[in-house]
């Protein structure tokens, strides 16, 4: 029986560290959170390229520095 709690709190940890959860502390005390990324997709992706390769052109003609 010592074998298999062994194997699962193996698991369990494996399991934690693969998922994108983080514990945080409140006042209530300690919550499991899962974690997002924010990502921009599509049309506002390439603006915000757009607007790079804008500016370093700018920059380049001597327009804004």
């Amino acid at each position: 029986m010592k074998g298999w709690s062994v194997i699962g709190l193996l698991l369990a940890a494996a399991i934690m560290a693969a998922a994108p959860i983080a514990p945080q502390t409140t006042p209530r005390g300690v919550e499991l959170r899962v974690n997002q990324a924010q990502a921009a997709y599509g049309h506002y992706r390439r603006v915000g390229r757009r607007q790079v390769r804008r500016a370093v052109r700018r920059c380049a003609y001597g327009v804004t520095c």
